[in-house]
């Protein structure tokens, strides 16, 4: 089963990020393309709990632990979230947060 395609989300006028919609996430990760597998869902839910928890608190943790998460890919091919863009994603954060820690 592939992940349904994420919405566009548009700024809140209570200035909560766009992200962030009470205790859900959503971010816009394409599926992974046919005859590719992709990472699971759960592993990327994971991933963006983290970051969220990140961004979102002065004692969470450091950018380590979001680099030392293991995304797993899924068992059957068109399954899953694009790795590309979800490894861009990943490093383009993990960039960031190491130019926020100077």
């Amino acid at each position: 089963m592939r992940p349904a395609p994420a919405e566009v989300l548009v700024p809140r006028p209570d200035n909560t990020p766009a992200w962030r919609d009470a205790e859900q996430l959503a971010l816009p990760l394409p599926p992974a393309p046919p005859g590719e597998r992709g990472y699971r869902p759960g592993d990327v839910e994971r991933f963006t709990q983290l970051l969220a928890d990140m961004l979102d608190s002065t004692d969470a943790p450091d950018p380590g632990a979001l680099a030392d998460l293991k995304l797993s890919r899924t068992f059957f091919v068109g399954q899953g979230y694009h790795v590309g863009v979800v490894d861009a994603m990943k490093t383009a954060w993990l960039e960031e947060l190491h130019r926020r820690e100077l």
